[in-house]
């Protein structure tokens, strides 16, 4: 797999969480031994499976740029989502406010302007809605949908409310718009949900808008100066296939299970089989000196938690016997799903390793 480099390393994860906090800590380490970012790349089969590791690298100020789609944080819905939190925390944010006003049906930007200058001059929240809101709630013909704008922001500055719950509300006033808006809007929707987790695990929304800060469109994707220093340049997450051509001297490949490589739509016929086979062998051909394979064991489809069985193009002896296996130790449990009521089995962790053990035999 890489010749003239290091033998390759698997790891497995308890959960999506700790894969991306890994990888991007190991970035982070690789860098600080000498290894540029831009020498390093990151690769996946899907572009959903990056949603964590591009918040994980945000919160350590990896710079990072992104091939076969768009930044996660720069994608139009979730700055929608996110401009909800903004006036918020910073209820002088006019960038936020009119992003948010012109998300309602009947406001375009001359009004959303208005409305802004408006809110401008009011001190605080309460003053925005009182002097400002009030003003807009009759008479026109988006004034219903302001009222529940107006609903929705007032539920959501509430100190007592943990972020998981604000963002649910917000997430909840903001779908009937995402509808509306997208021809892709299921698919929206689960980024946004994937965003949710994320934020449940913040303490507040200050925080969470600091990890995240949204970078201005020059920032992103595609516009990486030629003329900046080398050591400056990002860091590349890719797709696979956007990655044929391309090398670099780390390569990570995450979230290697069965249904993400091989696509679980791809599993009716062998043809299909043989050409994600053929990615498979893309992506770990894709590194000079150093090969990192990953995959997580505990997964959510369809709202339910499930044991990720590793990749078959794995899950094989002359695959394996050219892997230096690095067993994961913090499996403590096993989820079933939210809806069950009966109680969650803990096992210990002797048993939990033998489990993932038995995916190699």
């Amino acid at each position: 797999m890489t010749p003239r480099g290091n033998k390759p390393q698997i790891q497995y994860f308890k959960d999506s969480y700790e894969e991306a906090e890994w990888v991007a800590g190991k970035i982070k380490e690789l860098h600080d031994e000498g290894i540029l970012f831009n020498h390093q790349g990151v690769l996946y089969r899907s572009s959903y499976i990056s949603i964590l590791l591009q918040a994980a690298l945000s919160k350590r100020n990896i710079p990072y740029q992104v091939f076969g789609g768009r930044k996660f944080y720069e994608t139009a819905h979730v700055k929608d989502i996110m401009s909800h939190f903004k006036v918020i925390v910073n209820p002088k944010d006019e960038l936020a406010w009119n992003r948010v006003l012109m998300l309602i049906e009947g406001i375009g930007p001359k009004t959303a302007e208005k409305i802004s200058d408006e809110i401008m001059t009011c001190s605080n929240f309460r003053d925005i809605i009182e002097r400002v809101f009030s003003k807009y709630n009759k008479k026109y013909k988006y004034s219903n949908a302001l009222k529940e704008l107006e609903s929705a922001l007032k539920t959501v500055n509430n100190q007592k409310l943990t972020v998981g719950e604000q963002f649910e509300i917000i997430l909840e006033y903001y779908s009937p718009i995402l509808e509306n808006k997208y021809d892709d809007w299921n698919i929206r929707l689960n980024d946004l949900e994937t965003l949710k987790q994320i934020a449940s695990r913040y303490d507040s929304l200050e925080e969470l808008l600091a990890d995240f800060a949204i970078e201005p469109p020059e920032k992103g994707i595609g516009r990486v100066d030629p003329s900046v220093p080398e050591e400056e340049k990002p860091l590349t997450l890719s797709t696979i296939h956007s990655a044929k051509g391309l090398e670099w001297e780390s390569v990570f490949f995450i979230g290697l299970m069965d249904g993400v490589l091989p696509v679980s739509f791809s599993l009716n016929t062998q043809e299909d089989i043989e050409e994600e086979h053929r990615l498979f062998y893309v992506g770990i051909t894709r590194a000079k000196n150093h090969l990192f394979l990953s995959l997580h064991h505990e997964g959510i489809r369809g709202g339910i938690n499930q044991f990720n069985k590793i990749s078959r193009f794995i899950d094989v002896p002359n695959v394996l016997s050219k892997l230096e296996n690095i067993a994961e130790k913090k499996i403590e449990r096993v989820i079933v799903p939210k809806e069950s009521e009966k109680i969650t089995p803990i096992y210990n962790k002797k048993s939990l390793i033998e489990k993932v053990i038995d995916f190699f035999k």
